[in-house]
């Protein structure tokens, strides 16, 4: 029995609408952010994992459309590397910690959310969401891909002399990279080389974005990675700087607040970063060709 119940019908009836035009431009879903393993956990939470990113190396042409990721092993020296080689950035399941959305209820006023996932995974592709009576439209991931600097270090003549060979593929995780941050790490599968990373970007923190450890901040909106420039620097010995990449990568340790809409869609790319559109869309169709390279990338990953 709710708290009109002493009131007439048509009493009932006047409060309800009141209520609803109090509410009328906040009609928003509203949820509460956990970590899955969270005591409190309601059998409604939504489990979820942040995107991460793991960086493909290859032999391939510029901008990573013509990424390979089969065994090579291109001599590299000060002038860049022959054959040329290529990145892309692919985005994994964060293996941190799991989110879970909550729905919060308030009066009149209900929130429902049903997810769809990438396959073998918590990523979020599709979230439908219902606040009251009205509901968005499909969060609906497309498939567009999304690559680094892939011409590194520029392609040497064919007639030089031998460089130092690196062995490709490699497949690094933003994880491992950022141990290199400012300290140089040993490089997969390649004895004698070293790899530096940095990012190029303004602190996070200072540029408004939400730390991870925040997300208990955040209601009205869906948080997912943020997108960051990331440098890496290949070396072999007490060299200089033979190769150099830069990617833009998903990092989880840093979220920005997608808001709901009162009606309409929030379409997410499959590494960082979302469109926000008012009114109902026709949904994308993922790119088959970039799902497809994922895979293969994913394949490699895990075979390591």
């Amino acid at each position: 029995m709710t708290r009109f119940a002493w009131l007439g019908g048509a009493a009932v009836v006047a409060a309800a609408a009141g209520v609803a035009l109090l509410s009328g431009c906040a009609l928003t879903p509203r949820v509460d952010y956990h970590g899955l393993a969270d005591a409190a956990r309601a059998d409604n939470w939504v489990p979820y994992a942040l995107t991460d990113t793991t960086i493909a190396i290859g032999t391939g042409e510029a901008l990573g459309d013509k990424l390979s990721l089969a065994r090579a092993t291109p001599a590299c020296d000060e002038t860049g590397c022959e054959p040329a080689i290529a990145a892309v950035a692919v985005p994994i399941a964060f293996d941190g910690e799991l989110l879970a959305l909550a729905p919060r209820s308030r009066p009149l006023i209900s929130t429902e959310i049903s997810p769809t996932y990438w396959p073998d995974s918590l990523r979020l592709k599709v979230l439908t969401v219902e606040a009251k009576d009205h509901t968005l439209e499909a969060i609906t991931a497309v498939g567009t891909i999304v690559t680094g600097a892939a011409k590194l270090g520029g392609m040497r003549s064919a007639d030089e002399d031998d460089g130092v060979e690196l062995q490709l593929p490699l497949i690094i995780d933003l994880a491992d990279a950022k141990k290199a941050l400012g300290k140089a790490q040993p490089l997969p599968d390649n004895p004698g080389w070293t790899m530096e990373a940095r990012f190029t970007d303004r602190p996070p923190g200072q540029a408004g974005f939400l730390a991870r450890a925040d997300r208990g901040r955040v209601h009205n909106a869906l948080l997912t990675s943020i997108c960051r420039p990331l440098r890496l620097e290949l070396k072999y010995g007490e060299t200089k700087t033979i190769v150099t990449v830069t990617v833009r990568v998903a990092d989880p340790d840093w979220l920005v607040a997608i808001p709901f809409p009162a009606k309409g869609s929030l379409t997410l790319h499959p590494l960082c970063g979302a469109d926000v559109q008012a009114q109902p869309v026709t949904r994308v169709t993922a790119d088959k060709v970039a799902e497809t390279l994922f895979a293969q990338v994913e394949a490699v990953r895990a075979a390591r």
